[in-house]
């Protein structure tokens, strides 16, 4: 389940691109020279992110699988509507997610104010790679170099017309993790009403905004990676999540009150997204922890080992 909410649509990792983005606006001063061209050109991507209309067809790669996804998302007088829909596999019922532009923008700008500007930087090295055909289209190559082994290295295409990202490809050295490309993609300029996403009694509806609500927290990591930051606190039926970003990757952290039984440790990881298990201790109680996110084995191994309760 955590799986699937984490990467049930290639719109998720765009968004989390554009908080990036935002970011980078301001680290000029940080960056060397192929950095800040680099800058440049992925400033341009924040709006087409949020503003863009279009349709589609991407391909999501990860361990010699490939899943054909068709994607289509309108945005029509500050509403968005999206829809994704498995074309190969395990037969799936559609997604509709329906939102607010002016929630995801606002909420954009809570997780920003979180992140030192010049972070991105400091933890990744950006190169520009010239051009590629992706989708039949012109894309100009950029590539994101970790400074250390707890995050994985992004490859991306960005689309010279419209300037959305056509391929996403996380990399751990020369090693491919995972890849999301576009093999058709259709921008629509002017949306209307009747062309944005209905949904179906086969489909499954989410609404709601961008914004996480935040809550008190009674758990603390004890190591995180270099640069990454809380971003949101949320609690809900007895399990508290952390989510943390460095701009680019995000883990999250689970803590799960037990009613009996025994916890669960052990691994799984489906692409760039690992779950690591372990549990944690407050008195005599144990607590189930799970680590989820886009981070190497040895980042998500360290941040669960390391919960604690706060004293």
């Amino acid at each position: 389940m955590l799986l699937a909410r984490l990467r049930r649509y290639f719109s998720d990792l765009l968004n989390m691109l554009a908080v990036a983005v935002i970011l980078m606006n301001s680290a000029g001063s940080y960056a060397q020279p192929n950095d800040a061209e680099a800058l440049a050109l992925l400033s341009t991507v924040e709006q087409s992110l949020a503003n863009v209309s279009y349709t589609g067809i991407y391909t999501y790669e990860h361990t010699g699988v490939i899943d054909s996804i068709k994607v289509s998302k309108m945005v029509v007088d500050g509403e968005v509507t999206s829809r994704m829909e498995h074309l190969s596999g395990r037969e799936v019922k559609p997604i509709v997610h329906q939102s607010s532009l002016a929630a995801c923008e606002e909420g954009l700008g809570q997780r920003q104010s979180a992140f030192d500007k010049s972070n991105l930087i400091a933890h990744y090295q950006f190169h520009q790679l010239g051009k590629e055909r992706i989708a039949g289209r012109q894309a100009l190559m950029l590539q994101a170099e970790p400074r250390d082994e707890f995050r994985f290295g992004y490859r991306l295409a960005i689309d010279e017309e419209t300037h959305m990202p056509l391929l996403l490809a996380l990399v751990s050295g020369n090693r491919l993790v995972e890849r999301f490309q576009f093999v058709e993609f259709t921008p629509v300029p002017s949306p209307t009403l009747e062309q944005a996403p209905q949904a179906s009694q086969n489909d499954h509806t989410l609404t709601g905004s961008c914004i996480d609500q935040t809550v008190q927290s009674p758990w603390v990591m004890g190591w995180l990676p270099s640069g990454f930051k809380l971003v949101s606190v949320k609690s809900d039926n007895g399990t508290d999540m952390y989510s943390y970003s460095d701009g680019l990757s995000r883990v999250s952290v689970f803590v799960s009150a037990l009613a009996g039984g025994a916890t669960l440790e052990g691994e799984a990881r489906r692409g760039a997204t690992i779950v690591y298990l372990d549990k944690v201790a407050l008195g005599d109680r144990l607590f189930q922890v799970s680590v989820v996110g886009e981070v190497p084995k040895v980042a998500a191994q360290k941040i669960a080992t390391s919960v604690v309760a706060k004293q």
